[in-house]
């Protein structure tokens, strides 16, 4: 005996259903032109040093681990946007014209440096770029407000990212250890689920050097395949990174926390870091 079902009911199915369907597209929607970072299991050790290059074989001692990790970018002999990228850096030029294409590299001209030691200041402006820190807090008393980076570290430093301190020291530069604490403070303020937090340092060869007020942080950017330790398991909290060095990890943070930023080529606000003609003399405009 068939039992009839009334129209509101078969309405109501027919949206749960539509639903359903739309939500399961909205999870396999990939990063842009790269597949979203998806959990995996490491098949090679952490490898590829301070810079986060590809994964090696195993370290001994260094177990596997569930990370998430995004897809690499190809080489590419020169770069659309600035004339000192050519075949020299070829592993991170698609990288760094990607990090320009989505208004994360913000002022820049035509030149970017790869050689040059990443400061504070500019991995600031990277991040907030990227997780668009919203606060107002008073700034640090050695950030001028004409600055390039007064912005990121002022709103970072409010909303939690970045110390809550008196100095910021902007030109000085950041180590891993920094970095990963940044960048973990600034994924948990994006909603990072705890279920991705770990503290398990153990693995790493140098754990000892690891700040105990930092070893949440760099166990999760770890475990998420941010940062990396090296051939020998050393996470080298001290070590710090050249400008070559940031742009896959700085991608790699865009596609973990979805699709990147729309933007066109550009900054978000004027000015830009070390553009004037020679490197480390002040911004300028577009």
């Amino acid at each position: 005996m068939l039992i009839p079902i009334k129209k509101k009911r078969l309405v109501k199915l027919s949206l749960e259903t539509g639903l359903m369907f739309f939500t399961l597209i909205a999870l396999i929607v990939s990063c842009s032109h790269t597949e979203r970072s998806r959990p995996v299991t490491m098949e090679g050790g952490p490898g590829g040093g301070p810079q986060g290059g590809p994964g090696g074989p195993p370290p001994q001692g260094v177990p596997h681990e569930t990370v998430m990790v995004a897809q690499t970018l190809p080489e590419q002999v020169s770069s659309q946007y600035f004339s000192d990228l050519d075949a020299r850096t070829a592993s991170i030029n698609a990288y760094v014209d990607y990090l320009y294409e989505k208004g994360i590299l913000v002022g820049y001209a035509t030149s970017y440096y790869p050689d040059q030691v990443l400061t504070r200041a500019d991995l600031a402006v990277m991040l907030d770029a990227k997780f668009k820190y919203d606060g107002t807090a008073p700034g640090y008393t050695d950030v001028g407000k004409d600055t390039y980076y007064y912005q990121a570290t002022m709103q970072g430093k409010a909303v939690g990212a970045f110390e809550d301190v008196d100095r910021f020291y902007p030109d000085k530069a950041v180590t891993r250890e920094q970095a990963a604490v940044w960048i973990y403070l600034s994924e948990r303020l994006n909603g990072m689920p705890k279920e991705l937090v770990t503290k398990n340092v153990s693995k790493f060869g140098d754990s000892d050097d690891i700040s105990k007020n930092a070893r949440e942080a760099v166990a999760t950017v770890v475990k998420l395949g941010i940062l990396k330790a090296d051939d020998a398991g050393n996470f080298n909290p001290n070590g710090i990174f050249t400008r070559a060095e940031i742009a896959p990890i700085m991608y790699r943070i865009l596609c973990l926390g979805g699709s990147p930023r729309q933007d066109g080529p550009g900054p978000g606000r004027q000015g830009g870091p070390r553009d004037s003609g020679e490197p480390g003399q002040g911004p300028i405009p577009r």
